[in-house]
């Protein structure tokens, strides 16, 4: 019985990044996959679906590149593919973004249980978003406002306007180029005191360091977590991601009551 639910799930991560399932297909796999998970371990997410579509889904976050939605992706290169200090966190381009807030959620969609499988790493942001857990090394503004800002320095040290959709190849090349021109001419204006001093990293210690530090992990305290030490309760109001496969459950369901857990 252990080698069928085995070969079920190497089937469904087989196929697409997410898939709707039969309750019976969830249980087999919950059994086979998830044995860390308790009622102290809730994950959320809100998803626009209809609501006459499977209770349960299987994802596997690692079948799809995703890019942050409505603007540019350059934190997630960086974290994901040039940072060290990011190193041992799921990559966020093939993650699934959560929550531990129902009430973030439900502003989503309809509410999904997410289930990740035994030995997940969780990552943890100090705040509801990603976009807004940076303020202790920007003093204020945001990543939005960090992409805006390396869009202005392109421009004013190529007079090149940076493509949609770049690649990760053009990024470093775009960082090398903002490199060179800081080191040739210094600004004059800064509009916030945080580039002031991301200007000065770029000069004195080269923009990759100056990424590095104002998209520092250990000190806007994110957190790493293995799944089976990961409790809701530290982090209540926190959005979170993992890289790892998962089962979503609807809130809905009754699914829990019948594991008698």
């Amino acid at each position: 019985m252990r080698g069928e639910y085995t070969k079920l799930v190497r089937l469904l991560m087989e196929e697409s990044r997410s898939k709707n399932i039969e309750e019976d297909e969830a249980l087999q796999i919950f059994k086979e996959k998830c044995t860390q998970w308790n009622s102290d371990k809730i994950i959320y997410r809100g998803i626009n679906v209809n609501s006459n579509d499977s209770k349960y889904i299987f994802v596997d976050p690692s079948k799809h590149e995703r890019r942050s939605a409505n603007t540019d992706n350059y934190y997630t290169f960086f974290i994901d593919h040039i940072s060290k200090r990011w190193i041992a966190f799921p990559k966020r381009s093939k993650s699934i973004i959560c929550t531990s807030h129902i009430s973030t959620a439900r502003g989503y969609g309809k509410t999904f249980i997410v289930v990740p499988f035994d030995y997940a790493k969780i990552g943890v942001c100090p705040k509801y978003d990603m976009w807004d857990s940076f303020e202790k090394t920007t003093k204020g503004p945001s990543l939005n406002d960090l992409n805006e800002y390396i869009n202005v320095l392109y421009k004013k040290y190529t007079k090149k306007i940076a493509e949609d959709n770049i690649s990760l190849e053009s990024f470093k090349e775009m960082l090398q180029e903002i490199e060179n021109g800081v080191k040739n001419e210094r600004l004059n204006t800064y509009g916030h005191d945080a580039w002031r001093y991301f200007i000065d990293d770029i000069e004195e210690k080269g923009i990759i360091i100056a990424m590095e530090n104002i998209l520092d992990p250990l000190a806007n305290n994110f957190k790493l977590r293995n799944f089976k030490d990961y409790r809701q309760k530290d982090n209540p109001l926190s959005e979170l991601w993992t890289d790892s496969p998962c089962l979503l459950i609807s809130e809905n369901s009754d699914f829990f009551s019948k594991l008698n857990i």
